[in-house]
């Protein structure tokens, strides 16, 4: 029961009809919020819905441990299974552990050259072939770098067929206001984007906005509100 209802209720269904689809293979999307309003946790819930419909995701640290990352999906899956009366979260963890893969990376020593040798070696090995790639903790502000290892990242989506998520930390003050308007630190990126979505906690909601939809007009009046501490959707 938890899964249909989380697949129901997750964020991730309304984006995908606002986004005439979704994200889609080949292309790479980003949320982008101030520290410590929900990006990574935004990734987990894109994992977690892509699991539960069987399909296989790779979640990759850069400056994280694996440990961390564990942590965050067990935390989550926790606040799930209260949310939806599942008493026992721990056999739906197993579950999810079969087709997901985490990788924990050093920032200095991190390329995408690396990630993508270590995915065709651990498929090789009868690991996870990922569908889904979710990157936490790129540098953005490394603009000296960011173009050509983004650029990368995006020959990776489309040669392996997969959609590649990211996280992007915005200053405090980072506006979205007027059309079309996207702040830094993906403002000289966006071209390599598909997707990008904003996060903006209002009172005791979280709005998500919507900033690219491939190439399609912009539905302005999107906007919706979640919880901030489950991260899915109010209802109202």
């Amino acid at each position: 029961m938890l899964k249909q209802e989380f697949i129901l209720k997750s964020p991730i269904r309304i984006l995908q009809k606002a986004t005439q689809g979704g994200l889609g293979n080949g292309n790479l999307g980003v949320f982008m919020a101030r520290p410590g309003v929900g990006k990574t946790a935004c990734l987990v819930h894109v994992a977690l819905d892509c699991l539960f419909k069987n399909q296989k995701v790779a979640h990759v640290g850069i400056g994280e441990s694996v440990e961390k990352i564990q942590l965050w999906y067990s935390e989550i899956l926790s606040d799930l299974c209260k949310t939806f009366d599942m008493k026992d979260p721990r056999k739906l963890n197993e579950e999810i552990e079969q087709n997901r893969l985490i990788l924990s990376y050093s920032p200095v020593t991190f390329t995408v050259k690396k990630l993508a040798q270590d995915l065709k070696d651990l498929a090789e090995q009868g690991g996870v072939a990922p569908e889904v790639l979710l990157i936490d903790g790129f540098d953005f502000e490394n603009l000296h770098s960011g173009w050509d290892t983004l650029a990368a990242f995006k020959y990776l989506a489309t040669e392996r067929h997969m959609e590649i998520w990211f996280s992007a930390q915005t200053e405090s003050g980072a506006d979205t206001n007027g059309h079309g308007k996207i702040p830094a630190p993906c403002h000289d990126v966006e071209n390599l984007f598909s997707v990008i979505l904003f996060l903006e906690p209002t009172g005791d909601k979280v709005h998500l906005k919507l900033l690219k939809d491939h190439d399609n007009p912009l539905n302005q009046d999107l906007s919706l509100k979640l919880n901030p501490n489950t991260l899915l959707l109010i209802d109202e």
